[in-house]
């Protein structure tokens, strides 16, 4: 069970403006090369904008010098965390993940209003639990978005459908 205390959220509750902060997860069951997860820390750093990353992967290591170069703005956490709770947190504006599932912060530039875009494409057999799970994320999260959910056995949990209206 996550607790207040758990450093990224005391990290999170430190950040001062809300819907500030970009989470990025790849999954539990997402391999990505250790070249990718170079590409993304290079991308997190050069974008300037506050970021929490769960970057689970047992070979991959952070490019020299980079945990200097992002520290205060960008949060790294290497074990399990409680997305749920991270997506609640009036912090995150955005969430990224990979194109398969995929999920998008869509800003100003895009819309006019802050938008979470969810797709899960074809080619992704979602088990329904975790279908679950990120439908409580999103209504946790407050925000905005647009989900593309393609399920022949998946239904919205009981209520939900009149709460996120």
């Amino acid at each position: 069970m996550v607790t207040p205390s758990e450093p990224y959220i005391k990290w999170l509750d430190d950040r001062d403006t809300h819907n500030s902060v970009i989470y990025v997860s790849f999954g539990s069951r997402c391999d990505v090369p250790d070249v990718q997860l170079d590409e993304v820390a290079y991308g997190l750093e050069m974008s300037g904008h506050p970021f929490i990353w769960v970057a689970r992967s047992e070979t991959w290591a952070l490019p020299d010098g980079m945990e200097d170069r992002i520290k205060g703005r960008g949060w790294i956490v290497r074990d399990w965390v409680d997305q749920r709770s991270i997506l609640a947190h009036p912090a995150i504006g955005g969430f990224v993940s990979p194109s398969e599932p995929y999920l998008k912060w869509l800003d100003d530039r895009d819309t006019h209003n802050s938008v979470i875009y969810v797709s899960f494409g074809s080619r992704c057999d979602v088990p329904d639990v975790q279908l679950d799970e990120v439908a409580y994320g999103l209504e946790m999260s407050g925000h905005p978005f647009i989900w593309v959910a393609r399920s022949e056995t998946w239904a919205l949990p009981d209520g939900m459908e009149d709460r996120i209206k």
